[in-house]
């Protein structure tokens, strides 16, 4: 549901000032419930890769 991925992030970003990607955020985070320790790495390297989408 909702902007999972930097190819959503990008098509938006061209007709948008912004984009909002929190429920990806959140299920990457419910998903390592497990394993913490993986949760900063793994929601650092979606942003990045959407950051990079955004400024293709």
């Amino acid at each position: 549901m909702g902007i999972c991925d930097a190819d959503l992030v990008r098509t938006i970003a061209n007709v948008s000032d912004g984009v909002i990607v929190g429920s990806v955020l959140v299920n990457q985070i419910a998903s390592l419930v497990d394993s913490p320790e993986l949760i900063p790495s793994r929601v650092s390297a979606i942003i990045a890769d959407m950051r990079t989408a955004m400024d293709a």
